[in-house]
């Protein structure tokens, strides 16, 4: 009775606890409204940007869901707050049940040292600075969160021994609900499962575990393909178009393979333009090299080594995978949110071998690893929101000045401005970098200017007009085409005839 009791205040406590350290690092972003250069095209149509939700980025789950959305008068961008702090939510309790169900299947519920390391590996795993771009998008909130909660209750019913059929089963509809609204939660799914996996059966290849890891990827590669199944009956049914992001090409593997291998230099040497140089190949070696030591020490065989080899691949497998899919290779921080992963299982894996002696030289460094990997994530986090703000803030500033430059010239001409056309001079800054401090690689920050379905809907947004899209006729794209700014000359970089307004994005 005391037992459970005790349980149940480490469940309370490390809730909290994780509630008060996830608000700490996303409040910053959540709880100020932002925008992206999706974000204001969602804002004004998003029924189109759930259409193509499902057609491009084949998320039939959230498409559907912010259609319907749409239907009912719920703008995903206007609510972004209310998403976000349920969001947060969703994160604290993700952390928490994460954290309790390995601590139980470990044995260490009752320790509060023990579960506190195995929750900070938890939180390297969702709260890596990659969390930063993923803000940035306040119109994926919702869809995040569904994909979180799905991934983690497929991840522990799949993982479970009895009943099989009923939990794989429950696990695979859950896990085509995350390939259906962010299927990039798949990787850590595969971290999750596999590590569960390993700790029931003891860390030992045999033919329980074996049947359990091929069920864990069939489950995996059937919510796949119900997910595209769903995609392609909409795409025949004429719903949706066909403009997806999957161009796989069988004959492009070799390239990929090799940008494949040229990215792991940007990500464990340059540090994916975030961390310190070499700082996240050398915790990966530190990490390895740690592990290694405790193995040594149990006296493992060869085949638990494979065995954690295995579990520390399986999320890199299946993000690398999902980019050969693409037939693109592309280097930014929340496709690269697998990669922390890593980590995470290394914690998971210290926290398993040090359940019973406790060895305390090894847990300390651990634990100030984390800290000292959060604290710097938070950081970054923190400079994002940061420069989110202060892109929006520029942006409105350029907008409402442009706005009033249209309403003076309407004056004094007596006519009415309809229709704008952007074009660019020779070299386009992708990001007001006199403004900003964000270096990182990353989708994020962009000048909204230069994307197609941010350009007019951020102009339309910030002068309340309604403008529609026109060609820029040759002769004044070749004239801009000429020209460099680095900065916003209004007088030279905008030219009103008529009812059109053309403006060259610096």
């Amino acid at each position: 009775m005391q037992e459970n009791q005790k349980n149940k205040n480490a469940i309370f406590y490390l809730a909290g606890f994780n509630l008060f350290i996830c608000f700490f690092v996303m409040g910053s972003f959540v709880l100020h409204e932002h925008f992206s250069i999706d974000d204001y095209w969602i804002y004004d149509h998003q029924d189109s940007s759930a259409l193509n939700d499902i057609s491009s980025n084949l998320r039939f789950v959230s498409g559907c869901l912010y259609y319907y959305l749409d239907r009912i008068g719920v703008n995903i961008v206007k609510n972004q707050i209310l998403f976000g702090i349920l969001l947060i939510c969703v994160f604290a309790w993700a952390s928490t049940y994460i954290s309790i169900e390995l601590a139980g299947s470990i044995g260490i519920q009752s320790s509060y040292k023990k579960l506190l390391l195995l929750n900070g590996g938890t939180l390297v795993m969702l709260l890596n600075v990659s969390l930063g771009e993923y803000l940035y998008f306040s119109g994926v909130y919702l869809q995040w969160a569904i994909s979180l909660i799905s991934m983690v209750i497929a991840a522990v019913c799949i993982g479970k021994e009895e009943n099989i059929r009923k939990n794989w089963t429950q696990g695979v509809l859950a896990l085509s609900v995350t390939a259906g609204s962010y299927q990039i939660f798949i990787a850590q799914y595969a971290y999750l499962v596999m590590f569960i996996i390993y700790v029931r059966n003891k860390g030992c290849i045999s033919r329980i575990s074996v049947w359990a890891i091929i069920r864990a990827a069939g489950a995996a590669l059937t919510a796949v393909a119900v997910n595209l199944v769903c995609v392609q009956s909409f795409m025949r049914m004429g719903i949706v178009g066909h403009d997806s992001r999957m161009k796989f090409n069988l004959s492009e593997i070799p390239r990929l393979l090799v940008e494949i291998v040229q990215a792991q230099k940007i990500i464990w040497v340059e540090g994916i333009g975030v961390f310190p140089k070499y700082s996240l190949g050398f915790g990966l070696v530190l990490m390895l090299v740690t592990l290694g030591v405790c193995l040594y020490k149990r006296k493992a065989n060869a085949g638990e080594y494979i065995y954690i080899g295995i579990v520390l691949l399986s999320g890199q497998c299946v993000m690398w995978a999902a980019v050969v899919l693409q037939g693109n290779i592309s280097v930014l921080l929340r496709m690269l949110s697998p990669v922390f992963g890593v980590f995470t299982v290394g914690v998971w894996m210290f926290s398993y071998y040090c359940r019973q002696d406790g060895r305390k030289l090894i847990q300390y460094p651990v634990i100030v690893a984390i800290i000292l990997f959060l604290g710097f994530s938070s950081i970054k986090i923190q400079e994002i929101a940061v420069d989110t703000q202060i892109t929006n803030a520029v942006t409105k500033c350029y907008m409402q000045e442009i706005d009033s430059r249209i309403s003076n010239y309407e004056k004094e001409y007596n006519v009415k401005v309809t229709k704008v056309g952007f074009c660019t001079d020779r070299y386009i800054s992708y990001k007001f970098y006199n403004y900003i401090r964000s270096a990182a690689y990353g989708d994020f920050c962009y000048n909204p200017f230069l994307p197609s379905w941010s350009n007019i809907t951020s102009l339309n947004f910030y002068s309340g007009r309604n403008l529609a899209l026109t060609e820029v006729p040759e002769h004044i794209k070749r004239y801009y085409e000429n020209k460099n700014w680095d900065c916003a000359n209004w007088d030279e970089q905008i030219y009103l005839n008529n009812d059109t307004v053309y403006i060259c994005a610096f």
